[in-house]
């Protein structure tokens, strides 16, 4: 059986109960005939995965993920209904948002950033920090440690009743440590324990001290923030990487549930194992001891490291250890910053020019060479359409920015590998895949500092079905009930879509009640919804059926018109 390849137009539907919004009301006098929410150029789609895992987190359970926004341009963030929120919850582990179009277009010369903090039970907190530079549709990962099943090299010990606090001082001297000594951290008798409201912490403490290894890619993907990013050392801001040699999380909490932000009148000393297979970066050779250390901790709200002190590695009776002295809680990683080259361009082609009409959306995943190992280093999503191969030969300023993704802050000469996962077979089958997944992909870039940023290399995708497949038009019109007047949305909606009976739902952001549906079945049902004003809607997933009288291997159009409330 055919399975459906885009079938998310016919899911405007659900914005039938479009509520009136704070800034881009739907007014139903105005209607020649748009909905005033069609100026939004710009929108995200962040999935939250498990760094054991990877697999979306809540999108088969009830788990809830909490997001904030902060940063420079929070401000202009949204809901894609147009409403802005306090704090965000996700649907299926996803979350929509878009940009207030008034205030914020993003431009090579003046992006858009800002930092999504995530925070769900059973989870360590975590962000990132978001810059875009284009207008349209984006992809984002954030990957979260679960306390219960943590990634492979991540040793996690939560000890209850560690110590206590009476109205915020330490009675007694408190030491906890990971069962195999890859950390410890101690407190001395009378430091004093405040929230980060400046509440004192009483009774019974419960300290979490996790541990991460850099050694373990599984581990490596729980790094807050990613590898590549922003650190501040001395109030200076730069674009950087970590050679990590280690990186934890540390949370105390009383018996009430209030958290530890800082500590005066004295310190937490961490002590942390530090693999001797590590390489220095600073020497070219493995760690020994007397080398120095740089300490950071990460902020969270500003999605960057922050430089505290330097540390030098130690031999202990453990192996080598390095110890540092923790003023606040936080994540923290032991680890040196690197030197960072120009993006480059990778271009996805094709020699048949007739398909390009047809997206793709792959996972581009990063590994570094750090012999003998692939050490992974992120991941980033495209989703666009592939241009003709002679196009790969012509200036960069000819392309168009679906048609290639932006590597930037990569280390300097360095091989890197290049895995890419076709994300339209998340549920296992090909049937949803128009296009083959690329070879992985061995490269050096940035073979020297400041490269030509408009170097393109090209990488050549196979079609997997031949163009004459199924496929049908699809418009959609909404009927205003007030008025008895119709219109054509014309702005971007969040949608997810599957066919009847399945449980794999795929989802998409599709623009002006028009899409094209790739592998249709004639009699097939499928159903959907769109993400408005925080829930899933219509609640009971839209059904739509595809015609017995569609003919096979033609462009068939389809019209229908959805009845709502425009609100007003």
């Amino acid at each position: 059986m055919k399975s459906l390849r885009l079938f998310t137009a016919i899911l405007l539907v659900i914005l039938m109960v479009a509520d009136s919004c704070k800034k881009f009301d739907l007014n139903t006098d105005d209607l020649d005939l748009t909905l005033n929410l069609d100026i939004i150029k710009t929108n995200y789609e962040i999935r939250f995965t498990d760094a054991a895992t990877g697999r979306t987190i809540g999108e088969n359970d009830e788990i809830i993920i909490r997001a904030t926004i902060h940063g420079q341009d929070s401000l202009f963030v949204l809901d894609p209904s147009g409403d802005r929120y306090a704090e965000y919850t996700t649907l299926a582990g996803r979350l929509p948002l878009s940009l207030d179009p008034y205030l914020a277009k993003p431009t090579e010369e003046d992006p858009v950033s800002f930092v999504v903090y995530a925070e769900a039970d059973g989870y360590i907190p975590t962000s990132k920090l978001i810059e875009t530079t284009t207008e349209g549709a984006h992809y984002e990962v954030i990957q979260l440690a679960s306390l219960a099943a943590p990634p492979a090299g991540a040793v996690i010990k939560t000890v209850s009743n560690a110590g206590r606090s009476d109205n915020g001082i330490l009675r007694d001297s408190m030491t906890v440590a990971t069962d195999g000594l890859e950390a410890s951290i101690a407190l001395s008798p009378g430091t004093i324990l405040k929230d980060k409201h400046g509440a004192p912490l009483n009774g019974s403490l419960k300290v979490t001290l996790s541990v991460f290894s850099v050694l373990e890619n599984a581990s490596r993907e729980a790094f807050p923030g990613g590898f590549m990013g922003k650190s501040d050392s001395a109030g200076i801001t730069s674009d950087s990487f970590f050679e990590s040699a280690g990186f934890f999380n540390l949370e105390i909490s009383d018996e009430s549930g209030r958290s530890l932000d800082k500590v005066t009148n004295g310190r937490i000393t961490a002590e942390i194992m530090v693999d001797p297979s590590i390489v220095n970066p600073r020497t070219g050779l493995p760690v020994q001891e007397g080398d120095e250390l740089p300490v950071w901790s990460y902020n969270e709200i500003a999605g960057r490291w922050q430089y505290e002190s330097v540390t030098r590695i130690k031999l202990s009776g453990t192996g080598l250890t390095a110890i540092a002295e923790l003023p606040h809680l936080s994540w923290w990683t032991l680890g040196w910053p690197g030197y960072t080259c120009n993006s480059n361009y990778y271009l996805f082609t094709t020699p048949a020019s007739s398909l390009l009409e047809i997206p793709v959306k792959y996972e581009v995943r990063f590994f570094y060479s750090r012999n003998p190992l692939w050490m992974y280093w992120g991941s980033l999503y495209f989703s666009g359409f592939p241009a003709p191969e002679q196009m790969a030969y012509v200036s960069s300023n000819y392309l168009n920015n679906n048609q290639w993704f932006r590597l930037s802050h990569w280390p300097v000469a360095r091989f890197i590998r290049m895995v890419f996962v076709n994300t339209d077979d998340a549920c296992g089958s090909a049937e949803f895949s128009f296009w083959n997944t690329p070879e992985t992909l061995n490269n050096q870039l940035c073979a020297r500092a400041n490269p030509d940023a408009y170097a393109i290399s090209k990488i050549l995708i196979t079609p997997q079905f031949l163009e004459t497949r199924s496929r049908a038009l699809i418009n959609v019109e909404i009927l205003c009930q007030e008025t008895q007047r119709k219109t054509v949305p014309t702005q971007q909606i969040y949608v997810r879509y599957r066919q009847q009976g399945s449980s794999c739902w795929r989802y998409e952001w599709i623009t002006s009640g028009v899409s094209i549906i790739w592998g249709i079945e004639a009699g097939d049902t499928y159903e959907g919804q769109a993400a408005y004003q925080g829930r899933w809607q219509p609640e009971t997933p839209y059904p739509y059926t595809i015609g017995r009288g569609y003919r096979e291997g033609t462009l068939t159009s389809l019209t229908f018109t959805v009845p709502m409330n425009c609100g007003k």
